[in-house]
């Protein structure tokens, strides 16, 4: 994924800022689409069809730049965020990067760190988006199951064994092998242990609390 295929935000109330982080960006061949409110930039963030890139500053007159992430994370938590402060704010940076943020850079921000923290940014949105196709791959082979072979494979991956699985669906365990071979088949399976490990890949992500913690001491 190179720079020109992501959309970066830019979030920055001081015209000087705004426009150093836009030379540089354009300096790595790369645009930002500014924003020097919050809110506008929420609301923008609601309505983009993929995920981005969003570098801010962590201290605003309306919210502060962990109220932004927070916020973010609420409402599209697929972006990759790149704080950076005037000021060396070590617990404002630590609770940033705590949080998920990639990177908490000082001003005067320098190109190879601004670069640098993109280019993590862009390696995290890839690996997300390559695992999200690996996952929609995944839930495509499911779906080609018959309900029978979907019942055989969720207990097989539960840890039933053949007899005990025939016991609850009751049917014959000849019958309960066979279904669990066309499982094996149609999923491409080898093993128990990859039958389990494709049975966690289509369980939902655990909510990720996005809330705004207490002040670092």
């Amino acid at each position: 994924m190179n720079i020109q295929d992501v959309t970066i935000y830019v979030l920055e109330e001081n015209l000087v800022l705004r426009e150093s982080v836009q030379e540089l960006l354009g300096a790595m061949g790369g645009e930002g689409k500014i924003f020097s409110s919050p809110q506008d930039l929420l609301r923008e963030l609601q309505c983009a069809s993929q995920p981005g890139i969003v570098i801010l500053n962590a201290h605003f007159s309306e919210l502060s730049g962990l109220d932004v992430m927070t916020r973010i994370c609420q409402t599209s938590p697929r972006e990759s965020i790149i704080f950076y402060s005037e000021v060396p704010d070590v617990q404002t940076g630590v609770a940033a990067i705590k949080r998920g943020a990639i990177d908490f850079l000082i001003t005067p921000l320098s190109q190879p760190d601004l670069q640098g923290a993109v280019m993590e940014a862009l390696a995290k949105l890839e690996a997300h988006r390559k695992q999200n196709g690996f996952l929609e791959s995944s839930q495509e082979m499911y779906a080609r199951l018959t309900r029978r072979e979907k019942e055989v494979f969720e207990l097989a991956a539960s840890g039933y064994l053949n007899k005990q699985i025939a016991s609850r669906l009751g049917i014959a365990e000849k019958t309960v092998k066979i279904h669990r071979s066309r499982v094996m088949s149609k999923l491409q399976l080898s093993s128990i242990a990859q039958l389990v490990q494709f049975y966690l890949r289509l369980q939902p992500d655990p909510v990720v609390n996005c809330e705004s913690g207490p002040a670092p001491a």
